[in-house]
């Protein structure tokens, strides 16, 4: 995820005949993706905040030529050394950040090695009418320059990248009762291809459950997996029922959870071979584990270990397993102010998890060889609102994340 599904996530287009709300034909593709991958004017090279490129906004302006920002917002201090901010201001406080894209609802964000995509919700009206106006964009980490790759898109809410397609999540996909599924779009550009619908009453998934192989995308919805090959017109399967999320993959086997059963808090991590076949039990979660914190990174599973009960004061650590199954070992102690995180990404020795504090959501970076612990980014919680950040993304030349106000990019070492 990590293309991160924040918070939600086989026949093809033409069965679905859905009308978007400007009245185009969703599997209409040559009208869906009306842009084809032709640069924003508004966006490619555009400065940070009020013309500036060290991320510091300036006078209430926006990215976009000048305007005035709507309220709400939020403005980059600087010169607080990213250690938290005034908990009530509403700021980001984030003296490294540089602005991506400024007054835009930033959702789902992914990255390769060259590019970093995400995707803009969209509006709605006074009726809370979705406008068919999402959007899924690209940006060169290289050259910095943006692309759109598809508008129109009807509630777009997270993405991933496979090998030759982007993925994306829609939630405002009207008609038949069933407003939320999968697209995607090839990275070269091209029409945007309807893959499957998910019915509205089945469980929302709050992990990360898009999984990438080099011959297949993955996903999940409720507790059924689905399996896509990267190919033009490939059919959607169902590849395994019954299991949960999040999801992994390695260059030969998908990765899986299978649910405790009744009175087991044990949950056994499982993997299975594209082929199919047999399920393998890779081992099981450590005490006060939370699916969400689970990364497979490299050879090796990483996890937070903490109190078996909420009510316990013992310590919290990042513990580690190998891919082919151990015991737990821990690494890194955490820290006693940190209420819970769901994003963990790694570069090198350094690992980053974003932290939340009763009042307050964090960005920190931390090293597997020392004790360092350095808060790059934070921003007081929104009252009602959520305590993680709308998308994550690490990447080669720094950390990518958004709220609902814009996409920002901060260096992942000094």
């Amino acid at each position: 995820m990590t293309g991160v599904m924040r918070g939600f996530l086989g026949a093809v287009a033409a069965a679905f005949g859905v009308v978007a709300c400007s009245g185009k034909v969703l599997n209409d593709v040559g009208e869906l993706n009306g842009v084809g991958g032709q640069t924003d004017a508004n966006l490619a090279g555009a400065p940070a905040a009020g013309g500036s490129r060290n991320g510091v906004a300036k006078g209430g302006s926006s990215a976009k030529g000048g305007e005035t920002a709507t309220a709400g917002m939020p403005q980059l201090q600087a010169g607080a050394g990213g250690e938290g901010g005034d908990p009530n201001s509403g700021v980001l406080t984030c003296p490294t950040c540089e602005v991506i894209v400024a007054d835009r609802d930033v959702r789902g964000i992914a990255s390769d090695d060259q590019r970093l995509v995400w995707v803009e919700y969209g509006s709605l009206d006074h009726l809370g009418n979705h406008q068919g106006d999402g959007r899924l964009l690209t940006r060169d980490l290289d050259s910095g320059q943006i692309s759109v790759l598809a508008d129109s898109l009807p509630g777009p809410e997270s993405v991933s990248i496979s090998s030759g397609y982007i993925y994306v999540f829609v939630d405002q996909w009207i008609g038949s009762g069933k407003s939320k599924g999968v697209m995607r779009v090839p990275l070269a550009g091209g029409p945007v291809e309807p893959l499957r619908r998910l019915a509205d009453p089945e469980y929302v998934n709050g992990f990360e459950v898009f999984a990438s192989s080099p011959a297949y995308e993955f996903w999940s919805w409720g507790d059924t997996v689905y399996r896509v090959a990267n190919g033009k017109g490939a059919t959607v399967e169902t590849f395994l029922e019954g299991q949960g999320v999040p999801l992994f993959a390695d260059d030969a086997r998908l990765y899986f959870f299978k649910p405790p059963i009744l009175g087991s808090h044990d949950i056994s991590i499982r993997s299975m071979p594209f082929s199919g076949g047999d399920t393998t039990e890779v081992g099981t979660n450590p005490a006060g584990f939370s699916l969400d914190q689970l990364r497979l990174q490299g050879d090796d599973w990483f996890a937070s270990e903490g109190p078996s009960r909420p009510v316990d004061k013992a310590a919290s650590y990042l513990v580690k397993m190998p891919k082919a199954g151990g015991p737990w070992q821990r690494i890194s102690r955490l820290p006693a102010d940190l209420v819970n995180f769901s994003q963990l990404s790694f570069v090198g020795d350094l690992y980053f998890t974003d932290d939340a504090t009763p009042s307050e959501r964090r960005i920190v970076r931390r090293s597997l060889t020392n004790s360092e612990r350095v808060v790059l980014a934070s921003e007081a919680i929104p009252a009602l609102g959520n305590w993680t950040w709308n998308g994550w993304s690490a990447s080669r030349v720094g950390l990518f994340f958004s709220d609902s106000n814009g996409l920002y990019v901060v260096p992942t070492a000094p």
